[in-house]
């Protein structure tokens, strides 16, 4: 039996690759493969029953912060101790490297880099320089590179040769849900709004900030219209004290972050992504299969685009944003 180990680094998150790594363990053959999660801390996280319910060893290395070094030599130890397995260390941010490079030093065969993001917009200064000599080292170290779309391989690799894998999505668990929709919309008391929705960490990259200031364009020209933010993050608070200096609390939800996304995408009647930048953007994917409009921004990569249903705008040009929120209100009161 060959054994896998997905290493996420410090915590198990709520976010798409934990997403992508629920869904793989799903499909591979356990008479085949032992199938492992690692994480240097504990967490609370939306994955934890998921993985308990289904059978999947998670292994958490540390039980709470105590410091780099001992982290380091915990996770040293455990690859020590899993020369022969598959390693495949997940990454949302160049300064995974840093475990490539210790896997090696530990003796570990087999390494599958996978990055999920592209360089993040506030990576400067002295964690560019750090994760830049990092790559450089690691760029040697035999590995197999893979990433989530092609943009993210070239912005990562710096042209050494890499693998796409395009996150899949389980289409039957998007499809359109009228009992969903309802149950939904009726917790949150929805009522007769256009619910816009976007679905992801709060964060910087995310821009739900954008998002805010779209809704309260829109409920300034007197548009039916409400908000719900799906996710937890760092700006969580910041986000909801410029939804209250704005006067928009009556207008929008913020949910958290939840195992059941799909009931969500039921219930919205188009998905926003004003997104600075994006690895892939599964979400978008996710929105499509539930047969939502989805309005992304310039930032958004072609490869998500797979049906008719999806608009880009600029960011610049709000306008453009409100007019096709706008139409498709009207559409959905017709």
């Amino acid at each position: 039996m060959k054994t896998v180990i997905n290493y996420l680094g410090d915590r198990i998150g709520n976010g798409g690759v934990e997403a992508l790594i629920a869904n793989l363990s799903t499909a591979i053959d356990k008479e085949k493969i032992d199938f492992k999660v690692v994480a240097n801390y504990k967490s609370n996280n939306i994955y934890n029953s998921f993985f308990d319910e289904n059978d999947i060893c998670v292994i958490y290395l540390n039980e709470d912060y105590r410091g780099f070094t001992d982290k380091i030599k915990k996770a040293y130890s455990f690859f020590k101790n899993h020369q022969d397995a598959i390693l495949w260390i997940h990454a949302s941010s160049a300064g995974m490297y840093q475990y490539v490079f210790l896997a090696h030093v530990a003796g570990v065969k087999k390494i599958v880099y996978h990055i999920h993001a592209i360089a993040e917009a506030r990576n400067t200064g002295w964690r560019r320089y750090k994760n830049n000599i990092m790559g450089k080292i690691c760029w040697k170290i035999p590995a197999l590179n893979v990433a989530c779309s092609k943009y993210a391989g070239e912005k990562a690799f710096c042209g050494h040769a890499f693998k796409v894998i395009h996150n899949g999505i389980d289409i039957k668990r998007f499809e359109f849900n009228c009992q969903a929709r309802d149950e939904i919309r009726s917790k949150y008391e929805i009522g007769n709004y256009f619910l816009i929705g976007q679905i992801g960490r709060l964060s910087y990259e995310k821009n739900q900030s954008y998002t805010v200031d779209l809704l309260r364009e829109c409920v300034n020209r007197k548009f039916p219209v409400k908000a719900m933010f799906v996710g937890d993050g760092n700006d969580l608070d910041q986000l909801k004290k410029k939804v209250s200096e704005n006067g928009l609390d009556k207008f929008v939800v913020f949910v958290g972050a939840t195992d059941n996304i799909e009931k969500f995408y039921q219930a919205f009647d188009m998905f926003i992504f004003p997104s600075l930048h994006e690895g892939l953007g599964i979400v978008a994917l996710e929105a499509q299969a539930s047969g939502l409009p989805v309005l992304c921004s310039e930032n958004i990569l072609e490869d998500v685009f797979v049906s008719d249903n999806i608009w880009k705008c600029e960011l610049e040009d709000v306008d453009s944003w409100i007019n096709q929120v706008d139409m498709f209100t009207k559409q959905a009161s017709s």
